[in-house]
């Protein structure tokens, strides 16, 4: 059972699958889950009933702040998040997908990836499984010019950190391979909600929409609006072979590296796991694209220096021992 491709509606209700902290759960991200307790089941398949198989995930921790209930935004509380009357708070909501689901061993087998951010302003339910009513959490809008200038330098250099680390992957055939190259593919792709507020219009352009030269094209009718259509698009065309055939990325592939970029490497250790999951907590605090392209770089850039460093100690271990056996063969032969 695979999911649809097609772009959908957002529902202001979905199924909610709480998660601890370490298991944040972050736009571009995929995991397979062992489902087998009986609420989680009908999770699962009240997704798959619908056309969209979408459902929401969210952090789960206890509220020491006292009895509250509402939108948390004060006290420490990240954006998007919920304070429950029962004292816990549920945080880093994520949209999510339901790519397939296989019955297995009393459950399923679900496959799921992350979409966007979401808010969530509600819990209509609480059993037999949680829902949650949720709202998009774009970043917030860029201003045109420097602004964008200095974020596309800053995904630069997290492109450039990611291609080493999927070389370095590349050498190894594991989940943790699989997960960043499956990633790396999501980041080009539609996404199903905008990952990023659009900046306002200025006020130029909103009075130009007004002016006598738009009513006129319109005066003209369909085929004279087409004409003048493909000119444009041809004059355009032709303004972007003369600059150059450099691709230059938008504000959402930004937004979509961004949070892509933040998977597991091969062969982690525990400590540098958990490096990873803080930067995933905080990237789901921020709502600053910039920011979140900080962290990245940095999380990565040091979790692939770290798998560097033992490729070249798995090399230098393989040549010595080769060595060393040729030097044994040779002392045999004499």
């Amino acid at each position: 059972m695979e999911a649809p491709e097609a772009a959908c509606t957002i529902p202001h209700e979905l199924p909610l699958f709480p998660v601890q902290p370490i298991g944040v759960f972050l736009p571009g991200m995929t995991k397979t889950l062992h489902l087998y307790e009986p609420h989680f089941i009908s999770l699962v398949e009240e997704c798959l009933a619908t056309p969209h198989r979408l459902m929401a995930t969210a952090v789960l921790e206890p509220y020491m702040g006292g009895q509250a209930q509402g939108q948390g935004q004060n006290e420490g509380e990240g954006p998007g998040s919920f304070i429950g009357g029962n004292n816990y708070s549920l945080s880093c909501g994520c949209l999510v997908q339901v790519l397939s689901a296989k019955p297995y061993t009393g459950g399923y087998l679900v496959r799921i990836r992350g979409e966007a951010r979401l808010g969530i302003s509600g819990l209509p339910q609480s059993g037999p499984y949680m829902r949650a009513q949720v709202y998009p959490l774009p970043d917030h809008a860029v201003a045109p010019g420097e602004a964008e200038g200095a974020l596309r330098a800053k995904a630069e250099e997290l492109d450039n950190i990611l291609r080493d680390a999927q070389n370095l992957a590349s050498k190894f055939r594991c989940d943790e391979t699989a997960a960043l190259q499956q990633a790396m593919r999501w980041r080009y792709a539609e996404p199903l909600t905008p990952g990023i507020a659009q900046a306002p219009a200025p006020a130029s352009a909103a009075s130009s929409s007004s002016t006598p030269d738009t009513l006129s094209v319109a005066e003209g009718g369909p085929a004279e609006a087409q004409r003048g259509a493909e000119a444009a698009s041809t004059s355009g065309r032709e303004t972007e072979e003369e600059e150059g055939e450099e691709e230059v990325m938008g504000l959402e592939e930004l937004v979509r590296l961004s949070w892509a970029a933040l998977q597991w490497l091969p062969h982690a250790t525990a400590e540098e796991r958990m490096r990873i999951v803080r930067s995933r907590l905080l990237a789901m605090d921020t709502r600053d694209v910039g920011r979140r392209l900080e962290l990245a770089a940095e999380a990565m850039g040091e979790a692939a220096a770290a798998l560097a460093a033992k490729c070249a100690l798995a090399s230098a271990g393989g040549q010595g021992q080769g060595q060393g056996q040729q030097s044994a063969a040779g002392q045999a032969g004499q």
